[in-house]
């Protein structure tokens, strides 16, 4: 007989018993506590996957989690995976969530809970503390939902051990119990008793994990106290950081900015370092700051004030304003005092920083020119535009719902060949293959037309490479070793599949019926050289131009012109 059969099992009731004893003058036994027998019955399978699944009903477990169980056994679980594996693998994208909306959005089971802001509580309760920022457990930077959540479900910490570890670690403690806050207070659903109690002692490392992750806790609840105290408009902590929890600080720290926009010249220390460390983030303030000053009316009105106030000061520079070297301390006071004397300009200021935002969302394509020197920005271009505009046309005339056209046009200039891996071109890869290639069904045109602007454009370009070096950007005429790479990539290239043909020493006429992918992929290759190259991004506008312009003439016939480039 399964010991399991006896189920529920209960414990020892230690009073009764001694009641019983005083009754029949029998001598006081020893005090034995409460004795649960029932966890050392389910130590016995645990760490045991098919055993938990046989011995726990199906509507014992959370959503999905049971199902999941049932695969990883059919597929053999050759990791030896346990409860908390499995538990784990679905609840940790918890510990990524900065807000109850993303957390709802993300595990629909919680869509119920209640923020700790919109409930009721009495003075002196364990919530109240926590408002009133007297909680040395939790931090009020987040809500307590929340971090609540992420230590029960999404590290599976038991309520009876969280409990008695902030008790421990408060000097307000007031021996509370967490059950009664989590499930009727913030509403927040808790595990069947003995899931939860299965997952405890499916985890290996239970009893250090909740050491560890709850010491760091409190030490991160004290140092976002600290840097509230200190003006900290965003929490930024020490130590690594995942995407997500940077991803979350930029978007903090981005919507603080936007508020209140003359604080970007007075970064603390720990913003600085921030940035620094992540170098994208800090280049879109750059982008926004440049926009602002040198593209706006407002930001044009203000600096011709500012630059005359900031004269006695040792002056201003371009780097500075658009955040590109760091200013120093004596500058960004004068530039503090310069706002406080002249509020219109602080008001104006901020009418241009918003437009700046606005540009930096509407228009992203246009970044991979602004910003020059990104090399992991840069984007050569596989068809001509007049020739994407056509196709953007007829997408809009076929009912296709593009939502962003900025983005689909920039894909389909470059044939989903994208060199900084954006998530956003990513998602409209496969509806811009199915466009291009329902488009040159119907024209078949296209394809030779674009093949032999492409074939004209390569073949000028070598030229200009051997012989005509002051039409090349200054990237190239200014440094003879970038030539002489990209000559050599280009003439092995040539050798093993020529695209042109010599008359005399310099003039090329190009070769027949040379396929469009094998064209395409030499751009390619050229595309990827010129992201190692410094300003490369003025290598992949001249030859997007050149593409463009040799498409123009093959459309109006102008054969002259075609001539001249080739015949002289």
């Amino acid at each position: 007989m399964k010991i399991t059969n006896f189920y529920p099992i209960k414990p020892f009731n230690n009073k009764k018993i001694q009641q019983s004893a005083k009754k029949q003058n029998i001598k006081q036994l020893p005090q034995i506590k409460n004795i649960n027998y029932f966890p050392c019955f389910l130590g016995g399978y645990s760490l045991d996957l098919s055993k938990v699944a046989e011995n726990l009903s199906e509507e014992k477990f959370p959503p999905d989690i049971f199902e999941s169980i049932q695969k990883t056994i059919k597929n053999g679980n050759a990791k030896n995976k346990t409860l908390y594996d499995i538990h784990f693998e679905k609840y940790k994208g918890i510990l990524d969530c900065y807000s109850l909306d993303e957390l709802k959005e993300k595990y629909p089971e919680f869509k119920d809970v209640i923020s700790v802001y919109d409930i009721e509580t009495k003075e002196n309760s364990f919530i109240d503390d926590f408002l009133k920022g007297k909680s040395e457990v939790f931090s009020d930077s987040e809500d307590l939902t929340l971090q609540l959540i992420k230590l029960y479900w999404g590290q599976g910490f038991s309520l009876t051990d969280l409990s008695k570890y902030m008790n421990e670690n408060s000097t307000n403690a007031k021996d509370f119990s967490l059950h009664y806050t989590m499930s009727k207070k913030l509403n927040i659903p808790l595990m069947n008793k003995t899931y939860a109690q299965i997952l405890k002692l499916s985890n290996k490392e239970y009893n250090k994990n909740l050491t560890e992750k709850l010491s760091i806790k409190i030490k991160e609840a004290k140092e976002a106290k600290k840097q509230k105290q200190e003006g900290e408009p965003v929490v930024i902590p020490r130590g690594p950081l995942s995407e997500a929890h940077k991803k979350h600080i930029s978007e903090s720290l981005k919507k603080y900015y936007k508020e209140h926009p003359e604080t970007i010249y007075k970064l603390t220390q720990r913003q600085k370092d921030f940035l620094n460390q992540n170098p994208e983030f800090k280049e879109t303030l750059s982008d926004v700051m440049d926009f602002a000053w040198n593209n706006t009316q407002e930001g044009f009105s203000i600096k011709k004030y500012l630059s005359k106030f900031m004269k006695k000061f040792g002056g201003i520079s371009q780097e500075e304003l658009e955040l590109k070297i760091e200013m120093p301390k004596e500058k960004m006071s004068a530039l503090e005092l310069f706002w406080i004397k002249n509020p219109w300009a602080k008001e104006k200021f901020s009418i241009a920083t918003k437009k700046g935002w606005d540009y930096i969302k509407n228009n992203p394509v246009d970044l991979f020119y602004r910003r020059g020197n990104n090399n992991n920005q840069i984007i050569m271009h596989l068809i001509p535009k007049a020739l994407n505009d056509k196709m953007t046309d007829w997408a809009k005339s076929k009912g296709y719902k593009i939502k962003d056209y900025i983005y689909f046009r920039q894909i389909l200039l470059s044939k989903s060949i994208v060199f900084d891996e954006n998530p956003e071109y990513e998602k409209l890869k496969s509806l811009i293959d199915e466009i291009t290639t329902k488009y040159e069904k119907e024209n078949p045109q296209e394809s030779d037309k674009t093949a032999t602007a492409i074939q004209f454009l390569l073949i000028d370009f070598s030229t200009d490479l051997e012989s005509r070096q002051n039409n090349l950007p200054d990237v190239l005429k200014n440094n003879p070793e970038n030539i002489e790479k990209i000559k050599d990539i280009l003439n092995n290239i040539f050798k093993e599949h020529p695209i042109y043909e010599k008359i005399g020493n310099q003039n090329k006429v190009p070769i027949g019926n040379i396929e469009l992918t094998f064209l395409s992929n030499i751009t390619i290759t050229i595309a990827k050289e010129i992201i190692n190259i410094q300003n490369g991004y003025e290598i992949a506008e001249y030859l997007n131009k050149k593409l463009d312009t040799m498409y123009e003439l093959i459309e109006t016939g102008n054969m002259g012109e075609i001539h001249k480039i080739f015949i002289g």
